[in-house]
């Protein structure tokens, strides 16, 4: 049984007692032990690491809260020298370009962020490392956790080499494969068709990791290390990723999914675990844009393991301007359906649709309704402030000038960013702009429900029954409520 580490803000056992009696009474005023109360919600707890752990099928923080992340990939830019998800206004420092992008993608609501890391900027001749490259990440890092948000260190990739009109694996690592020089030039879909395909190059790359060519998953093993051994103090490091959308090359996709692919997250989870602490969550992805888990697939034996599929339902990625409820619920759940099963935390670690789809408000509406009623966490792809576009590729929720885009709004949305207490239910009706929240066997701590005053307002109507207090502080967007432990209580908020 976990132990939840007692908060700052704590009323003794007696005290909530007392308290609780006293709400139920009736009593007139408010007495002292609820003034007390009410100070001590005058700002959310302060957390040393938002480094996660898994529970189940939940992830909590580190003073024992259950967490939703609700956030956002950063980024699409990222994923191209000079390997930031900005474009650098004159004069401005990489630090004070990190704060001024954070302090925009914290605007959005999120509270995690999924961060591209590149292997080929990191190790760009086998051997040599680029700590200049990882001081830079480091920078990225720091303004995100001065922003409140959580990060998934992702090791990114994607058709494995730039060579291929992708990203992620050095040049080096493709060995006798025939290539070029690196470009961005293919558009979507012409970029991922050769890692769906058993006879490309691209296939005989990834061919050479799943076969551990010339020793490439020892390389890569030894870049994890390091990597990990970095990151993992930092205090904004949440957890870490193996590798974005894995392809199979020539394996048959039954083979690759129930033996390779659990058998390589495993040993790359063991030694980000090994450097970076035992209990560090790792999240592993299916097979390149799976919308709902094959039969076939398998999860790796590795504690601590997060499923983090992707999901793009087809019509609308392609630009077709439909939200095809059935299929997009369908999937949903067949993905979240892996949760339960395998005893595992889901993420959806992508999902999206292109900036030139009109229907992309609609969208996400839906997207994110599903995903409320799952209790599910996601990353939506993307945020970068680039007049550059990988494969001219246009997802980001920002402008190249950092303005937000249009559709924003319909990301925004209300939810628990950490409860203390158990997760039963949580919603936002975006046309009536109502949000409902129903926690059950409350621990002793604070519970965060973020509340975002573009659709709210700055003195929405709030209602707490069933808790012992609580506190809306606007200029944070942050609902905090204090329960009496074992409680069940309820939240509804509208404008």
């Amino acid at each position: 049984m976990r132990t939840r580490p007692s908060l700052p803000s704590r009323l003794s056992g007696a005290s909530l007692i007392a308290l609780t009696g006293a709400l139920l009474l009736g009593c007139e005023g408010e007495g002292p032990e609820v003034a007390t109360t009410r100070a001590a919600l005058s700002a959310p707890p302060t957390l040393s690491s938002r480094r996660l752990s898994v529970e189940g099928t939940r992830l909590f923080d580190e003073l024992g809260r259950e967490v939703v992340l609700r956030g956002v990939n950063v980024g699409n830019r990222a994923k191209m020298p000079p390997y930031l998800p900005f474009d650098l206004r004159a004069d401005e420092s990489v630090a004070a370009a990190a704060d001024d992008f954070f302090t925009r993608v914290a605007a959005l609501g999120a509270d995690g962020v999924r961060l591209t890391f590149a292997w080929e900027a990191y190790e760009p001749t086998r051997g040599g490392y680029d700590e200049g490259y990882l001081a830079r990440y480091r920078l990225l890092l720091d303004a995100a956790h001065a922003h409140g948000l959580s990060v998934i260190v992702d090791f990114h990739q994607d058709a494995f080499a730039s060579a291929f009109c992708g990203d992620g694996f050095p040049l080096w690592a493709l060995g006798p494969v025939s290539h070029g020089a690196a470009h961005y030039d293919c558009g979507f879909p012409m970029w991922a068709i050769p890692a769906l395909l058993p006879f490309t190059s691209v296939s005989a790359a990834f061919d050479r990791l799943w076969n551990n060519a010339d020793g490439l998953q020892d390389s890569m093993e030894v870049a994890w290390r390091r990597v990990a051994a970095a990151l993992a103090g930092h205090p904004a490091v949440a957890a870490f990723e193996v590798m974005n959308e894995p392809a199979p090359g020539s394996v048959a996709v039954d083979t690759f999914d129930g033996v390779i692919l659990p058998a390589f997250t495993a040993r790359m989870g063991r030694a980000i675990q090994a450097a970076a602490g035992a209990t560090v969550p790792v999240l592993w992805d299916a097979r390149i844009n799976t919308a709902a888990p094959s039969s076939a697939l398998r999860p790796p034996p590795l504690p601590g393991a997060v499923f983090a599929p992707h999901y793009y339902e087809a019509m609308a990625t392609l630009g077709f301007p439909f939200v095809i409820e059935g299929a997009i619920k369908g999937d949903l759940t067949a993905q979240f359906a892996a949760r339960e099963r395998w005893n595992m935390p889901v993420l959806v670690g992508e999902f999206g649709v292109p900036n030139h789809n009109w229907a992309k408000a609609a969208y996400l509406d839906f997207v994110l309704d599903t995903l409320d009623s799952l209790r599910g966490h996601a990353m939506m792809w993307d945020v970068s402030a680039s007049a550059t576009q990988w494969n001219g590729e246009s997802f980001s929720a920002l402008n190249p000038d950092r303005t937000e885009q249009p559709w924003v709004p319909s990301f925004v949305r209300a939810y628990p960013r950490a409860v203390a207490g158990t997760i039963a239910a949580f919603s936002w009706d975006a046309s009536a702009r109502r949000f409902t929240l129903d926690v059950t066997a409350a621990t002793d701590g604070v519970t965060e429900v973020y509340l975002p005053r573009r659709h709210l307002g700055s003195s929405p109507r709030i209602s707490v029954v069933g808790a012992i207090a609580s506190q809306w502080i606007a200029t944070r967007e942050l609902l905090l409520v204090v329960a009496s432990p074992g409680a069940s209580y309820r939240v509804s908020v509208s404008p």
